[in-house]
């Protein structure tokens, strides 16, 4: 009797739970040349990668007490996704909202475009434009082809580039935390690295500057220097290291 008490408990628990974080919000949009895809979450996170598929796929999960204030408000038109959430009365601090996008593998001429308040943004295996800020989380990017802006207030940026990629451009900044960079050996770019107070490192051939007072620098031309990599920090360390 006590074992089939316990046993119907635990099933209550994993169901309370499940409601907690049930899926909220799911919906395929078709993929099309020059699709703009826009995600402001100021409640969570927001991850996205590639996959062998042929629709774009989003998803949004809600947790914690306040979950059924949340509603997700898609906004998208024409070629325009654009999705955030909202909450109808003041929400607690453990409420949150986290974004899940699939991009078909496939895609071309896709612009992403990703905000987070306090959650991280993790963006892999994508190709096309993307811009990404996060004010108070950690931002990470792997292996992704095209022009790349990606911004941190007071979170960390880790990127990984898996191949040079030709006339491009990527930027990786942030104000408080830490940029690190990962590139293969045989990567070939005109590179632009700066830190105001904090340590500049690199396995690559390229002059780094330190000076006493004010900011640190590096450069240099890899290769063909057709690519354009930028990393810098306010208060920092930079680093770009080899795979």
């Amino acid at each position: 009797m006590i074992r089939k008490s316990v046993i119907f408990l635990v099933c209550i628990l994993a169901a309370d739970f499940q409601l907690m974080a049930a899926q909220d919000f799911e919906h395929s949009y078709t993929l099309s040349p020059g699709r703009n895809i826009s995600i402001d979450n100021k409640m969570g996170d927001v991850k996205v990668t590639g996959y062998d598929g042929k629709d774009i796929k989003v998803s949004a999960f809600t947790k914690g007490p306040d979950k059924d204030s949340i509603k997700i408000v898609d906004k998208s038109f024409g070629p325009q996704i654009i999705l955030f959430p909202v909450s109808s009365k003041f929400r607690s601090s453990e409420t949150r909202v986290d974004f899940e996008v699939k991009i078909p593998n496939s895609a071309k001429f896709v612009f992403l475009k990703l905000k987070s308040g306090s959650g991280n943004i993790e963006v892999s295996d994508f190709s096309g434009r993307l811009t990404a800020e996060s004010l108070r989380g950690n931002v990470k990017v792997v292996n992704v082809n095209g022009f790349v802006d990606a911004r941190s207030i007071s979170g960390d940026m880790d990127a990984e580039i898996k191949q040079s990629q030709g006339r491009n451009q990527m930027r990786f900044l942030s104000m408080s935390g830490d940029v690190k960079v990962t590139a293969p050996t045989d990567f070939e770019a005109l590179i632009k690295m700066k830190s105001a107070s904090g340590d500049l490192k690199t396995d690559f051939p390229i002059d780094i500057r330190k000076r006493r007072y004010g900011e640190h620098s590096a450069g240099g031309k890899l290769g063909s220097g057709t690519q354009i990599l930028t990393i810098s920090s306010v208060s920092g360390n930079v680093s770009l290291l080899k795979k």
